[in-house]
């Protein structure tokens, strides 16, 4: 009979918080699962201009975004989101001022004849690029700037690996009374323990899949107190995918030791929004 009553606990508990982390994902969230893409990360790896449009070079980001990017598809996402606004991730990396999803948004907001939103900006740097799935959870990216309330937004990049910095910027964006109605990218990557890059919203499975392995509780719990997120629906079904392969949450804890000592030696700064501003100018 304890055990029983234990059993029936834990499952009224489990069913509170599946109705909290639904509350984080509302119905229209739901409908934006996928991103948008026009090429894949193979392709735009060997574009000859690729190098130096992430360096910073505005001349080469538009030459590589001129040429893969697949019109009609911004044709028909600004036809079924008239007056939104295209809000690129505008972030500095280790090799300089990555200018493709900039220049992408330039370029879509042309075909597609949508205003571009160019003063909202990442104030930190993540590293992301080419970093390991675990410093994109513990790692998240920081956005400032001005959010005009109840305006749609579609969110643009240049490369999906785990949907990390979309996200976040999806969260500030709607935190501020915003609507994100639809990603877009140049690419999306695959793999075969995470799945594709591209499904940014929890999917049933996933959502299942962590109710049975951790139980919501004390994954969420668990999210806050390693600061990665506030609840499981903040999550990418990439992120979330990674955390399933592991064995428990005491395996997910001896995975993150490293990597926070790692955070403290790199001591990853914030830049102002002015600063940022000037970057992009």
């Amino acid at each position: 009979h304890m055990n029983s009553g234990v059993t029936v606990r834990h499952l009224n508990q489990m069913k509170a918080q599946v109705s909290t982390v639904k509350q984080f994902c509302p119905e229209r969230s739901r409908r934006i699962n996928d991103v948008l893409s026009h090429t894949s990360i193979a392709a735009l790896r060997r574009h000859p201009q690729f190098t130096a449009a992430k360096a910073g070079d505005p001349i080469a980001a538009f030459a590589v975004v001129r040429e893969l990017t697949r019109q009609e598809r911004i044709t028909r996402l600004a036809s079924e989101h008239p007056g939104a606004i295209i809000c690129p991730v505008l972030a500095i990396e280790r090799t300089g001022i990555n200018m493709l999803p900039l220049a992408f948004a330039k370029f879509a907001g042309s075909v597609g004849g949508l205003r571009v939103e160019t003063e909202i900006v990442q104030i930190n740097k993540t590293h992301h690029t080419d970093s390991d799935a675990m410093h994109r959870l513990l790692n998240r990216p920081e956005f400032d700037g001005i959010v005009i309330p109840g305006q749609d937004y579609i969110v643009v990049d240049d490369v999906i690996t785990s949907g990390s910095t979309i996200q976040a910027l999806r969260l500030f964006l709607e935190s501020h009374g915003a609507r994100v109605v639809a990603f877009t990218a140049l690419a999306g990557s695959f793999n075969i323990i995470t799945g594709s890059s591209l499904e940014i919203t929890l999917t049933e499975e996933t959502l299942h899949g962590l109710e049975t392995k951790f139980g919501i509780a004390y994954f969420t719990q668990f999210l806050r107190q390693h600061h990665i997120a506030q609840a499981p629906a903040e999550l990418t079904n990439c992120q979330a995918r990674y955390l399933l392969s592991f064995r428990n949450l005491d395996s997910i804890r001896s995975r993150i030791a490293p990597q926070h000592s790692q955070v403290r030696l790199e001591e990853t700064r914030s830049t102002s929004h002015q600063q940022m501003m000037l970057a992009f100018a």
